[in-house]
């Protein structure tokens, strides 16, 4: 007998320990860790088997994916991959799509099963991401170009918050998927666990920045490390700039002891690719984004 149940305190740990046991067989980029509670903001819910969970889903409704009108699972996930198990957490986590637009997951190409169930659910495909590895860290000294340099941000500078946002906005506003950072979106970024110290960096020019990039602990391994938010702004680029960073960020992984380097993605940004594969990156695994229109929801059994 399967039944939904509502996270709560009492069983809060229960729903962490889920997620940190089977969320990464889908997608670990935001699971909930062991700070994470139950709000509006981060609505969840388990799905039980008698009494053993089998199950779990949780959105995030941040303002910033508010403001956009859309929504991430940070976990969509059921052991049990029936079409009748992930509509029981469907339907119980559509209760919170009001002010939704849409509502969107990655599952990788190897979960045919949990594919066809969210497809069964009215998702369709919205696009492609490829997981890379780089393995070998060998990396040679980084050489910074004359009137430019690389700003390391830490949690007291505040100040350097917005440049890093606009930054961000501005260098990935083409990129499907890109939700618009508020400028003081890094203040979160600080209190994750896989944060590292000094591994989020702005490139300026001057005193303008004009590119940024993240290294983190990669949250399934933390002997491993994950790049994030590399990007330039389209004045500077095809300088060797976004190489500059992408090396940085590798040198840094390397000098703390971190192996191998992950990054992700989109499958149609071919520059990106060519650049990652060019320092010895691989793709190791492909991603399909899928997405939900929330008016619709109300259809969503199959």
């Amino acid at each position: 007998m399967l039944r939904i149940q509502a996270v709560q305190p009492d069983n809060q740990a229960r729903f962490v320990r889920y997620a940190a046991e089977h969320g990464s067989e889908h997608d670990d980029s935001y699971l909930p860790g062991s700070g994470f509670e139950s709000s509006p903001e981060h609505p969840a819910y388990l799905l039980f088997r008698d009494d053993v969970v089998i199950g779990a889903a949780s959105l995030m409704r941040t303002p910033r994916y508010l403001q956009a009108g859309r929504s991430r699972f940070s976990i969509f996930h059921s052991t049990d991959p029936s079409v009748h198990a992930y509509s029981l957490l469907f339907g119980a986590i559509r209760r919170h799509f009001d002010g939704l637009r849409s509502v969107y997951l990655f599952l990788p190409e190897s979960r045919v099963a949990a594919a066809d169930a969210v497809r069964r659910l009215g998702f369709s495909v919205e696009r492609y991401s490829f997981i890379m590895v780089l393995r070998d860290l060998n990396q040679k000294g980084l050489t910074v170009p004359e009137g430019y340099a690389l700003q390391p941000i830490r949690p007291t500078d505040e100040h350097l918050y917005r440049g890093f946002a606009r930054e961000i906005n501005a260098n990935f506003d083409t990129l499907a998927g890109h939700l618009p950072m508020p400028d003081d979106g890094l203040r979160e970024w600080f209190t994750d666990e896989t944060y590292l110290e000094d591994g989020i960096v702005l490139l300026l020019h001057g005193d303008t920045p004009i590119g940024t990039v993240c290294v983190m602990n990669e949250y399934e391994d933390r002997k491993a490390a994950d790049i994030s938010a590399l990007s330039v702004a389209k004045a500077h680029r095809r300088k060797g700039l976004g190489r500059l960073l992408l090396k940085h960020a590798v040198c840094f992984a390397a000098w703390r002891g971190l192996q191998p380097v992950f990054l992700s993605l989109n499958a149609e940004n071919d520059r990106a690719l060519q650049l990652y594969r060019s320092e010895g990156f691989i793709v190791t695994v492909k991603v399909t984004c899928f997405s939900r229109d929330c008016e619709r929801a109300s259809s969503a059994s199959p």
